[in-house]
């Protein structure tokens, strides 16, 4: 294993996690330039921050400019729902923050971190929330990789024990109203032990195995230099084109 440790992010979980080896190819693909659609999804988050801590409407910012953004109807409409789902945490949990860092560390010191949007938690009733905003247009399944690694970062550190219930939620408001998931403490454990760990080891080796998956691919920065994808177009270009045969 090398001694300089890759940095994972819990948002690229899901590729990581089916393909160990893109993060290692990532350092390498040219960078990826910051889309309008990150700057629009940066300010719908600021504008429903600021809201929730000035206790306004979203929908009074229509046409006002935030992070350099004008806001339409639709994305103030967005930092709402998203922040429905914060009153209706807060209506159960006992702390809640909101872009909360986190930071999971492996049994084996690998660590990642991030930012959870809005992370809460009960210990009356023995349970954690997790609740991401996804702007964009590509689904995002509440079950998702992401939001089970914020919530092992968020509980990093504390005794497990009180733990009974995860809720991890989905605000995506291009997909109609929020999803939730919930899962037994026991399930995220698991979880943990048989998917995440293994896959952050994999990822720290020093020549990580590639894999051609839907889930690995379809975002990955590094799809124009990865080797395995290659191999699967030369396949697809050796195969006989069955139009020309008589």
């Amino acid at each position: 294993m090398g001694t300089k440790q890759r940095r994972l992010r819990p948002s690229a979980s899901s590729r990581w996690i089916a393909c160990p080896g893109s993060v290692k190819l990532a350092e390498v693909a040219p960078r990826e330039q910051y889309s309008e659609a990150a700057a629009i999804g940066t300010a719908i988050h600021a504008l429903a921050e600021t809201c929730h801590k000035l206790e306004t409407d979203p929908m009074e910012f229509v046409g006002q400019v935030i992070e350099e953004i004008t806001m339409t109807e639709d994305h103030c409409h967005a930092a709402l729902e998203h922040l429905r789902q914060i009153w209706d945490i807060e209506n159960h949990a006992e702390k809640l923050f909101i872009e909360q860092g986190v930071l999971y560390t492996s049994k084996e010191f690998i660590v990642v971190k991030g930012t959870a949007d809005v992370a809460a938690y009960s210990m009356k009733l023995g349970k954690v929330w997790i609740a991401d905003l996804k702007t964009g247009k590509g689904f995002v399944s509440e079950n998702s990789d992401q939001l089970k690694i914020y919530a092992l970062g968020f509980i990093n550190g504390m005794n497990r024990e009180w733990i009974k219930e995860v809720e991890l939620r989905i605000v995506q408001p291009f997909h109609g109203e929020a999803r939730k998931y919930t899962m037994t403490m026991t399930e995220l454990a698991e979880w943990e032990d048989t998917v995440l760990r293994p896959a952050m080891i994999a990822t720290q080796l020093d020549e990580p195995p590639l894999y051609v998956t839907d889930a690995g691919c379809q975002w990955c920065p590094a799809k124009l230099i990865c080797p395995k994808q290659q191999q699967q177009f030369d396949l697809v270009a050796k195969q006989t084109d069955i139009t020309t045969m008589d």
